[in-house]
């Protein structure tokens, strides 16, 4: 029965777009993916991010004031080395390929490098 459950949810999935689906009656939130961000803002981003030279400022950059971080270390630390990995970002789709960075993070990366 489980199964059956899990099937027709995952059916549901593929049927209906993430951004179109609702979640506990209410409309679920869209995120800016790769191909939603303009050619210019995507410059912007990516400059920003492959312009941090070390994993300290990337923390930084994410950082509110009260010293809290906006986003896990472990995240940064996977996108700082996958940027080592790769020279640079050349494609904010490597950003989006980084494991666990999902549409949430990846919007708020995004939102947070345009600055």
């Amino acid at each position: 029965m489980l199964r059956a459950r899990k099937r027709v949810r995952r059916q549901n999935r593929e049927f209906f777009p993430a951004d179109h689906q609702e979640t506990a009656g209410r409309a679920a939130k869209a995120y800016l993916k790769p191909k939603d961000v303009s050619l210019g803002e995507s410059e912007i981003i990516l400059t920003n991010l492959n312009s941090i030279d070390s994993p300290e400022k990337l923390k930084n950059t994410f950082q509110k004031k009260d010293g809290k971080h906006l986003l896990s270390t472990k995240y940064l630390d996977r996108i700082f080395n996958a940027r080592l990995r790769l020279g640079d970002f050349h494609d904010l789709k490597q950003i989006a390929f980084v494991r666990g960075i999902g549409p949430k993070k990846f919007d708020f990366i995004v939102r947070t490098m345009k600055k």
